[in-house]
Formats: C-alpha cells, structure tokens, sequence
C-alpha cells in the first residue's frame, strides 16, 4: 500500500535528481530551456528505469570499502598498461614472441566481476580474453612464458563486485 507507493516515489525522485544532474553536467548550459527539456527528459527516463537503477544488487555500489578496491585496481590497470605497452614494443622490436593460450581458472563468481576481469585483461597490450568457460578465462599472449598476471587482479575485483 503506502509504504510501497513512497518506495516507487523515492526511486523515481531519486533517479531523476541524479539523471538531470548528469544532463547539467554533461550539457554544460544553464539556459532556461536546456533546464527545461533536462527535466522532461531525466524524469521520463526514471520513470522507465528506476527499478534496474535501484535494484537491491546495485546499491553495493555505494559501500565506501568498493570504491577503495576501485582506486586500488585503477592504480594497478594503469601500472600494468605501461608496463604492457614496454614489454609489447621490446618483443616487436626483438622478434621474441613465443604466442599461445593460456588457461586461467577464476575464483570470481559475479557476472560483473569476471567481465571486469576479461576486459581487464583484453585491454591490456599484448593479452586478449577468447573465451570465459565455467570458471575459466581462456587468455590469447603475446608472450606465453610469462603467465597472466590476472591473480591480483581478480582479488581486486572480487572487492569491487562482490
């Protein structure tokens, strides 16, 4: 009953404040018109959308503990995309390339969490994800003696999605 009703109504004030604030951001305007259509347009996009943008599993995003795993995996991504991009131009320049697949199992059980992993790993230079099969991450390197490095990662990531 009412309890329900203010739930819906919080939801779909909540989503719009946030998607109009996105409009302002994004369309850098303060005129009165672009005001105007940003709430037209944010409101009819929450009312579409505010039950998967306030889905129970999507407020994990707001637990200060995930955000620090995110700057703690940002950190590491661009430390690994310098490193990649070193290791890739020495192998081009050497010939020394020894490619393959190399099987990698996950411990990773979100959905979320092994997307962040594949696209972690695709990437960054010299790696690819081919393909996610159970629990395992099929990776294509451009150097197969060095094994991926998707360990430390996927804890990191496990803290971000799970």
């Amino acid at each position: 009953g009412y309890i329900n009703y203010m739930k819906k109504y919080r939801k779909l004030l909540s989503a719009s404040v946030l998607l109009y604030i996105a409009w302002i951001l994004f369309s850098y305007s303060l005129d009165p018109l672009s005001l105007g259509i940003g709430a037209m347009v944010s409101l009819a996009i929450a009312l579409v959308s505010m039950d998967f943008l306030f889905h129970k599993s999507h407020l994990r995003v707001f637990n200060p503990r995930r955000w620090l795993y995110f700057l703690v995996f940002l950190g590491f991504m661009l430390y690994q995309e310098a490193k990649g991009h070193l290791d890739v131009s020495y192998r081009i320049i050497t010939g020394r390339i020894n490619p393959g697949i190399v099987r990698v199992p996950l411990s990773v059980e979100s959905d979320i969490g092994k997307t962040m992993v594949s696209d972690s790993i695709t990437v960054s230079p010299g790696t690819l994800a081919v393909s996610l099969r159970d629990s395992s991450l099929f990776i294509h390197c451009l150097n197969c003696s060095q094994s991926p490095r998707a360990r430390f990662a996927e804890k990191i990531i496990k803290g971000v999605s799970e």
